[in-house]
């Protein structure tokens, strides 16, 4: 995955798993004091997209090749994979369509 359809998936996956957020926005020097876990872990979305920008990781997966047209398969192979079984968040294939068509 590239950072902008992690970014995006982060964001997915915040929602049911803000705890595991805040440890990144901690360890990126981000303020957690006084912060909801939900508030922390966007926040932590939004700190690893600056650094992505800062370090110019490419924004998104057309940058590699990837196509409208590839969504379908990339779908097809990912739920196949053991990591949708582990994904903080339950995850169709609607909703990964989604995230990849956002992430192109």
């Amino acid at each position: 995955m590239n950072c902008i359809s992690q970014l995006l998936a982060d964001q997915f996956n915040c929602e049911d798993a803000p705890e595991r957020f805040t440890h990144v926005d901690r360890a990126l020097g981000e303020p957690i004091e006084q912060s909801t876990s939900s508030e922390a872990a966007l926040r932590a979305v939004e700190a690893v997209e600056r650094l992505a920008g800062d370090i110019q990781i490419p924004k998104g997966l057309g940058e590699y090749g990837v196509r409208p047209s590839h969504v379908p398969r990339v779908v097809d192979e990912a739920m196949k994979s053991g990591n949708v079984a582990v994904n903080p968040r339950a995850t169709s294939k609607e909703q990964l369509a989604t995230i990849l068509q956002q992430s192109l």
